[in-house]
This record gives C-alpha cells, structure tokens and sequence, in this order.
C-alpha cells in the first residue's frame, strides 16, 4: 500500500508541475520570475545532487542575465538584487520540493562577484566615449583591464573594405585584441574584398594584410565571442587563444573603421578598472556608477554581476548532502574569471 500510495502522489505531483508549467508567467520584478522558476518541471530524480546542481546553475545563470539586462547604476545594486532573487527562488524551491518529496533544499549565497556591463546599445563607430571628457577621435583604446570575460557579442553594420593590393592593411582594419598574462591576441574584422560579407581574420599575410578565415552571409554580421561564431558559422579559432590568465586588457584599435554595437560583461576586482586615455587620464568607457552620463551610440559601462558561487543543502529521509556551483554564464574557456567554487 505504501508504494502504491507514493506511486499515486510521484503521478499527481507530475501532472501539477506539468500545469504549472504550461501556466509559467514572464518575469517581473523579480518576485515573479523566482516563483515562476521554482514551478518549472523538475526529474523524479532531482534527488540526485548532479539534477540539483544543473537547475541551481539554470537558475543562477537566469537570474544574473535579468539583473544585468537591468542595467543599474549604483555599484552592487545588481548584485544584491541577484542574491535576493536566488534566496526567493531557494525558498519556493523548497516549498514544493517537500510538499512533493518530503526534503528540504536552501540555497545559500557565498559569493557575487562584481562587473561591469559595457554596452554600445545603438549604432556608431566603435571610438571611445567623448561626451564631456574633451577629447575625440580616439581610434585606439582600452576599454577595460578585467578579471574575466563572458557574455559578449557584437553586431557589425559595417566595415572597411579589405584591399588585398595594398600593404599593411592589418594597421588600417579595425582590429579587437585581448592582453592576458602570457600574450596578446588579436582579430581584425573587415569586409571581404571580393564579396558582400563580413570577414574575421586572425592572422595576416606577408604582405600584412588580414587573412579571412570566417565570414558572415551577407554585408552585415553577428558575432558570438563566446561561441566563437559568426552568423552562427563556426570560426576555426577560439576568442583570446593563448592569452593565459588575468586580469585581462580589452582594447580596440582603428574604431573608425566599423560601425555597429557591441556588449561585454567584465569581471572587477583587484588590478581590473575602466581604460583611461593616455593624455588626459580620463574615462574611455562612461562609467553610470560614477555618475557619468551616457550616449547611445557612444560605449557605457553598468553596474553589473559576472558570477555566483552558492552552497545548495539538501535534507531528506534518505539524502543529506550540500555542494557547492559556480555560475559565470556563457564564460569562454580563454578569459575565465579569477573567482573559484
């Protein structure tokens, strides 16, 4: 009978989470997202601590993407709100996890690690940001040093046309380089010479011309750094090979040389600040948490979260157990934040 019994509620148990599936609400505030998370289908097996850790890093990774879609500009308001959210979502978790199985389940957050969010949300050459700081024109710079790079894509509206009857043409294409503790790497982006596509080249000839080694389908492109792809076409490199650990210098060269817009979420912490120009010692990024104003085609940084590192307890009749996850969602292999679980 007890079987029979705990047959019965494992089959209704799954048709209530099936319908609070299907009923799932979009996120608000928060409050709604956490609770509408925690009613999301969970296996008969999340008893087992890897099903545990893969829906805590679902959560963790969704929660930190909405804060920093949020963009504050007060330093750690992202972050806090991140931990309220999980400690939200760790309670509703709970709730149903023993109404459902007789456990309890809290998630405790150990540590957020802070960034910056730096955007150029509308369309513009890729320069540093002049509003207000007296300078203009600034064609090679340093975004940020950061402890970690992740989440980042740029669109890119257009490019210099390559012209593979000149010389030297590497110092004349915009040009993205990442400096880590072992070398500098680098990729131009260009239009093709010879077709309506966006090129990705990371090395050059000897001539000094960039070679094309990916490109996009048509005259405009998509670029996945994380991913490494470009209109979803895989690139026969990986974003900041050989760079070896950080902090990390992020820099543009030649940012007259394209239009588009671009994001990068970057790790602070010890040795890691916003590029300042090399004359004037001012900010090349406008930085919202120190109260600098922004322009939509021009690059600002946001208060922002780079990682979570949170301590999942599980208590039940027959499993006790707590593990530790760490969360830096869509985190290249290449420029992994000092941070440990």
């Amino acid at each position: 009978m007890r079987n029979d019994s705990r047959g019965q509620l494992i089959l209704v148990g799954g048709v209530v989470v099936a319908t609070l599936l299907i009923t799932l609400v979009l996120i608000l505030n928060g409050v709604l997202f956490t609770e509408n998370f925690s009613t999301r289908d969970q296996p008969q097996a999340i008893d087992r601590v890897v099903d545990t850790g893969g829906l805590i890093e679902g959560t963790a990774s969704e929660v930190i993407d909405m804060e920093n879609s949020e963009r504050y500009e007060s330093r750690a308001d992202t972050a806090q709100n991140v931990d309220r959210d999980i400690q939200q979502v760790s309670q509703s978790l709970s709730e149903r996890r023993f109404e459902a199985h007789g456990e309890t389940l809290n998630i405790e957050v150990n540590n957020v690690q802070d960034a910056w969010t730096v955007v150029q949300t509308d369309e513009g050459e890729f320069q540093a940001a002049e509003s207000g700081f007296g300078f203009d024109n600034v064609y090679g710079w340093e975004i940020a040093t950061a402890d970690g790079i992740r989440d980042s894509h740029t669109t890119v509206t257009s490019a210099r046309e390559m012209d593979p009857s000149n010389t030297s043409e590497a110092s004349r294409t915009f040009q993205l380089e990442v400096t880590g503790s072992s070398s500098d790497w680098s990729v131009w982006i260009f239009e093709h010479p010879s077709r309506n596509t966006i090129a990705l080249g990371t090395t050059v000839d000897s001539d000094g011309n960039p070679v094309v080694e990916c490109e996009s389908d048509d005259g405009t492109a998509d670029i996945d750094w994380n991913e490494m792809t470009i209109d979803g076409n895989d690139c026969p490199f990986k974003f900041a090979e050989g760079v070896g650990e950080g902090p990390y210098e992020l820099r543009f060269h030649e940012g007259d040389e394209i239009t588009g817009t671009y994001k990068f979420v970057l790790g602070r912490g010890p040795g890691t600040e916003i590029g300042l120009t090399p004359v004037t010692g001012e900010r090349t990024v406008a930085d919202t948490t120190k109260g600098d104003s922004t322009v939509a085609d021009e690059p600002a940084a946001y208060d922002g979260v780079y990682s979570t590192t949170v301590t999942v307890s599980t208590a039940g009749e027959d499993l006790t157990a707590d593990s530790v996850f760490f969360t830096a969602p869509r985190q290249p292999g290449n420029t992994t934040s000092g941070e440990k679980p």
